[in-house]
């Protein structure tokens, strides 16, 4: 793959760009068709109902060309298709082929266009979303699909109520010290017969991806890998001043068995299954995956009725911190020699005016408004005439948008009761408790090119200082790789990017 990109980017270093590189602002009398290259999909995008309602409400046909399964195989198409000047207005890209492509100098800077037809798009979004795809002049380069929901509570434990209801426990916890008393009331009642709490959840998405739950360390004030303290200064997990108290809480669950003996093995696969087979009354959880859990749950007569949800939970001093579920999923960019580039932003901007049409469907045919003002779906006809609508997702209006998106999770239940007893509770008791995503749009290379490995260390760090694999005492040991794998330059970075953009 290596040698594939490095021949891509010398044919656009090399290369001379003939097209026009802007046509200025205005759209043209008659509506171009567009043409679209996306990430590959299991239909033809083009004979789709999701696609027809889109033309009709915009008033642009659009064509469609998908690319290459295969990660490395579609950043190389993506490469090749600017390098070779094809002809498509509006080119999906992941951040490595928006990054080469933006440094190359073969992207169409957007600002005059959306200055000029949609001023709106400023406020869509967190501004945070357009400095990632900006350079530092200000140009901004690609427009951001964003993670769905901005403020999600994507780390949560499961209960089996079932269970905790036959050793006489009724409440379920709100603090750490009384999620430490439930699972000592659990191990008292039931033995070594029941793994008592299960997890971590550790899979490669936003608020997934740490060796300690992130809805318990936000007792702590550990919201993420990196943090900015009280001073503006960026500062490591490790370096939290609560970081012993929090391994202390974790070491003391382990030692006295309340946590699964596999927690520094444990992946959410792992997990997913103890809790679905009936081996584990607590686990770790995310929205991504209930719906099967709950699906083979039911194989051991275990119901809906009888499980719960509990999302972030606070120290004795009140502490509860969660980040914002900021994230990019793609960028969508518009090349530098493309001929429709105006056009091109006019039909995001009508698909942004009519994202609920285009997204959710027309009320009393698709879906209907509940008294909370969230929709329901009406099936069938809101799987088979919207279910596939998210994946043209451009650009949206992210407000709005998660609410329409809310629609998708009430296709199953164990999913609707999971984020309405999570993250809607938890969003409308204690709003004042999100801290911002200050780094997930830092598109510096000094951090996307060494974060993942520093983070990865982390990972397997905390999991080991639980389960007493490793103690405290090597946390010297911990800082010299951290430094040795460049920890010091991705600090700096985003101390740049802070500065910048949030002091």
């Amino acid at each position: 793959m290596k040698k594939a990109m490095s021949l891509v980017l010398v044919l656009l270093l090399t290369m001379t760009v003939c097209g026009a590189f802007a046509e200025g602002v205005a759209i043209k009398d008659e509506h171009p068709t567009l043409k679209v290259l996306m990430n590959s999909v299991s239909y033809d995008p083009n004979d789709i109902i999701e696609t027809k309602v889109v033309e009709e409400v915009t008033g642009y046909h659009v064509e469609y060309s998908t690319l290459p399964s295969d990660a490395a195989q579609r950043d190389t198409a993506v490469l090749m298709a600017v390098a070779n000047q094809e002809d498509y207005d509006l080119i999906q890209c992941t951040n490595a082929t928006f990054t080469a492509l933006r440094d190359q100098g073969m992207l169409m800077p957007l600002n005059e266009y959306i200055d000029a037809l949609a001023p709106e798009f400023w406020d869509c979004v967190p501004s945070g979303a357009w400095n990632g795809v900006s350079d530092e002049d200000g140009n901004v380069y690609a427009f951001s699909k964003l993670y769905t929901l901005q403020r999600e509570i994507c780390s949560n434990l499961v209960f089996r109520m079932d269970l905790l209801k036959a050793a006489g426990i009724e409440a379920l916890p709100t603090t750490l010290n009384e999620f430490h008393d439930l699972l000592k009331a659990l191990k008292d009642f039931y033995g070594d017969q029941y793994i008592i709490w299960s997890g971590p959840y550790i899979k490669n998405n936003v608020g997934q991806n740490m060796g300690i739950p992130l809805n318990i360390s936000g007792a702590f004030g550990i919201y993420n890998d990196w943090m900015v303290d009280e001073n503006g200064k960026v500062i490591y997990y490790t370096e939290h001043p609560n970081f012993p108290a929090l391994i202390e809480f974790m070491t003391t669950l382990y030692n006295e068995g309340l946590v699964d003996i596999d927690y520094a093995a444990n992946k959410f696969g792992d997990v997913d299954e103890k809790f679905a087979s009936g081996k584990a009354i607590i686990a770790s959880c995310s929205r991504e995956t209930i719906s099967e859990v709950y699906a083979a749950i039911k194989d051991i007569n275990v119901t809906l009725d009888d499980i719960a949800f509990v999302g972030p939970l606070f120290g004795e001093d009140g502490t509860c911190i969660y980040q914002e579920t900021s994230q990019y999923s793609s960028y969508w960019c518009v090349p530098v020699y493309a001929k429709n580039a105006a056009d091109v932003v006019n039909w995001i901007k009508e698909k942004v005016a009519n994202q609920q049409i285009i997204n959710l469907g027309e009320e009393g045919v698709h879906f209907q408004w509940d008294e909370t003002g969230y929709p329901i779906p009406i099936q069938p006809a809101f799987t088979d005439e919207r279910n596939k609508s998210s994946a043209f997702v451009m650009f949206a209006e992210m407000t709005s948008f998660a609410k329409l998106f809310s629609a998708r999770l009430r296709k199953n239940d164990a999913i609707w009761k999971e984020y309405t007893s999570s993250t809607l509770a938890f969003n409308e008791q204690h709003a004042d408790r999100w801290v911002p995503a200050y780094f997930a749009f830092c598109s510096y290379n000094d951090y996307t090119s060494y974060n993942a490995t520093l983070q990865n260390d982390l990972t397997v760090f905390l999991q080991q200082l639980v389960t007493g694999v490793k103690t405290m005492d090597s946390l010297e040991t911990f800082k010299k790789d951290f430094e040795n794998n460049e920890g010091e330059t991705v600090r700096a970075a985003l101390q740049k990017w802070y500065d910048t953009y949030y002091k």
